[in-house]
């Protein structure tokens, strides 16, 4: 199979991608700007156009996994897979007990809207493939470890990762001849191979070299190379006078980072009726929400849950509009707006209705190499009246 990796947020492009007759694209969550809303339209839009919709996720957790096969993914692609433990840890996040944890849930696009039974449900999850990344030496030595955990259908080499991890180039001779011992170790152990092409020829020498999977440039490459190639035909050059400027690179990282924190939290506070949460913030962090406040991760931890048995019995949270506020030596600020449904009703007619929409302001300090929030006030602007759902406010 031949395809690329999708960093730009639009239907439109996987669509034309599958005109253009690419086997799969890959939905890059790990390095593009995407909002889990946009990426399951992609996703939808895939299908559609009878191109296969695989989605590299930042990191192999439920709050990043679990959506994205809800939504229909065909594969999940996992970065950093580094030995055999981490690739187990794949596993656990996207197959289905007694393999894995993945949680079932047949009512979304991946069980055609709870069309499906629950045997055809499970079927198709087990045919979601699931590739692991090696892109260090590290993990280029285990290679075989890693592709032969249960639950692991591919490795995929990473050259650009390899090159930037060991110091060497990556036309490197002495990392080719990296590359060439793990291919062949790949053969000998009967392990599926993926990996990239700079273009169509370099992939049709990987895939006759038994490579299953290649991906070819990237959406942004192969519109930028198409756009020069036109330009230098008439004797064009990119002009800097005309040449837009581009935001920060960091400043645009930075963004993806809170959002994936942020969304992360909300999806914890869902799957774990909110007794789960104190990882995401510092030892001495502090919360608001109307007239409720705690100081510290076990206050914080149990004012999740307190609330959640109050409230109601199912509830989904939806985080949009993250914006930065202000970058500090020490700190960042930014907001976001929160949407809460929940369950309403006696079953069997239930239905998600409108419970809460809120402002939150976040303060994040970067700590032992990651994000956490310090400090969390959420200021609630639309309540359901009065004998609506019964959502604590204090």
């Amino acid at each position: 199979m031949v395809g690329t990796w999708v960093k730009l947020p639009t239907v439109e492009v996987v669509e034309i991608l599958a005109v253009a007759g690419l086997d799969f694209v890959i939905i890059d969550l790990e390095h593009g700007a995407f909002s889990m809303e946009t990426a399951s339209q992609m996703i939808g839009a895939a299908h559609a156009a009878g191109i296969r919709p695989l989605v590299r996720v930042p990191a192999a957790t439920a709050a990043f996994v679990q959506p994205v096969l809800d939504a229909g993914a065909a594969g999940i692609v996992v970065p950093h897979v580094e030995d055999r433990e981490s690739a187990r840890e794949a596993v656990r996040a996207v197959r289905f007990p007694p393999v894995g944890e993945r949680g079932a849930s047949p009512s979304g696009r991946a069980g055609l809207w709870g069309t499906v039974g629950l045997d055809d449900y499970l079927a198709a999850g087990e045919a979601v493939i699931l590739i692991a990344q090696v892109e260090s030496m590290k993990a280029l030595a285990a290679i075989e470890q890693i592709g032969t955990v249960p639950g692991i259908d591919m490795v995929f080499i990473g050259e650009v990762d390899l090159a930037a991890s060991s110091g060497l180039a990556v036309n490197d001779p002495a990392l080719r001849r990296q590359v060439d011992a793990a291919e062949a170790i790949c053969g000998r152990a009967g392990l599926r191979l993926g990996g990239g092409a700079k273009d169509g020829a370099e992939a049709a020498s990987k895939l006759a070299s038994g490579y299953g999977l290649v991906t070819v440039s990237t959406d942004l490459g192969l519109l930028r190379t198409a756009a020069a190639e036109v330009a230098a035909a008439v004797g064009q050059t990119p002009s800097e006078e005309i040449a837009p400027a581009l935001p920060a690179p960091s400043e645009s990282r930075l963004r993806d980072e809170l959002l994936a924190l942020v969304t992360a939290v909300w999806f914890e506070i869902d799957r774990t009726d909110g007794k789960a949460v104190s990882g995401y913030f510092t030892d001495d962090a502090t919360l608001a929400i109307a007239r409720s406040t705690a100081s510290g991760k076990d206050e914080i931890d149990a004012l999740y849950a307190n609330r959640h048995d109050r409230g109601p019995r199912v509830s989904r949270h939806c985080v949009t509009n993250l914006h930065i506020v202000e970058v500090g030596a020490s700190a960042v600020r930014a907001s976001s707006t929160l949407l809460l449904f929940a369950e309403d009703g006696e079953a069997p007619l239930t239905r998600m209705a409108p419970a809460l929409v809120a402002d939150v302001e976040d303060t994040f300090v970067h700590r032992q190499g990651r994000w956490l929030i310090q400090s969390r006030h959420i200021k609630p602007q639309f309540i359901p009246e009065e004998g609506g759902l019964a959502v604590p406010t204090e």
